[in-house]
């Protein structure tokens, strides 16, 4: 299964990226006209070369999406279980400052002369 890019999809995806025009146009061609590798293939692009490309397009894509706030998650939850959520986190961070302040004995470490009868 193959996800085409919009076009505003894939304008947001060249903000910021340093490429060459031939590049983009593959990139573009791949990614928003839905050609196949083999047609890209076909007129002189390696398979290499379409892999880092497109690639560097989603990477950015990404991280673009993620400076611009295009992206966001919400968790909606009622006030019985928001309590909850709070108290579980009080007694982990409870529990991790019991851990810090608890000293470990040291184990007794038996060498193997000890253990002759």
């Amino acid at each position: 299964m193959k996800v085409l890019l919009t076009e505003s999809q894939f304008d947001v995806s060249m903000v910021d990226l340093t490429m060459t025009a031939d590049n983009r146009a593959i990139a573009k061609r791949f990614l928003v006209d839905g050609e196949s590798t083999a047609d890209l293939k076909a007129s002189g692009v390696s398979p290499s070369r379409l892999s880092k490309v497109v690639s560097r397009v989603i990477e950015n894509f990404h991280q673009q999406v993620e400076a611009l706030g295009l992206v966001s998650g919400h968790f909606v939850l009622d006030a019985r279980t928001a309590a909850l959520v709070q108290e579980l986190e009080l007694a982990k961070v409870a529990e991790a400052r019991l851990k810090t302040q608890v000293k470990t004995p040291a184990k007794k470490r038996r060498s193997a002369r000890s253990k002759k009868a």
